[in-house]
């Protein structure tokens, strides 16, 4: 697992994982070798300000489904999440709930409600309906 940032000047966006550093502008990046080769194969992108995360993307690789499948992917990369940013000190984090992610169809719609609500309740994070988020207070 690495953490990128992409305004370093070395960074390289993963090829076949749809990430916009424009829109979260860190990312968490897990990489599966396989044959030899180590290739970066899901992300998850967040932006973080004011003692706030909010993470914006749980994104697998394209052709990344025989690397990524015997593994709870997303789990390992919001473990993560939920681990740094606690010891950034953040005080609050916050997760976009499945129904407002772009471009999810109808056969999408289950994997992707697992991914995003589920690691949600999986840490104890509570809907906010005005604010359209997943929040976690975090106590110092």
């Amino acid at each position: 697992m690495r953490g990128l940032r992409p305004n370093n000047g070395s960074y390289q966006p993963p090829q076949d994982i749809n990430y916009s550093p424009a829109l979260t502008p860190y990312a968490l990046v897990l990489h599966v070798t396989r044959k030899g080769k180590t290739l970066p194969s899901a992300l998850l992108g967040f932006t973080y300000a004011n003692e706030v995360a909010d993470c914006l993307q749980i994104q697998g690789g394209q052709r990344r489904y025989k690397q990524l499948s015997p593994v709870r992917w997303d789990m390992a990369l919001f473990d993560d999440f939920v681990s740094l940013t606690k010891q950034a000190g953040a005080r609050e984090l916050l997760l976009m709930p499945a129904a407002f992610q772009d471009g999810v169809d109808e056969h999408r719609i289950e994997a992707v409600t697992r991914r995003y609500d589920g690691n949600a309740h999986r840490h104890g994070f509570k809907l906010s309906a005005a604010r359209q988020r997943y929040v976690l207070e975090i106590s110092r």
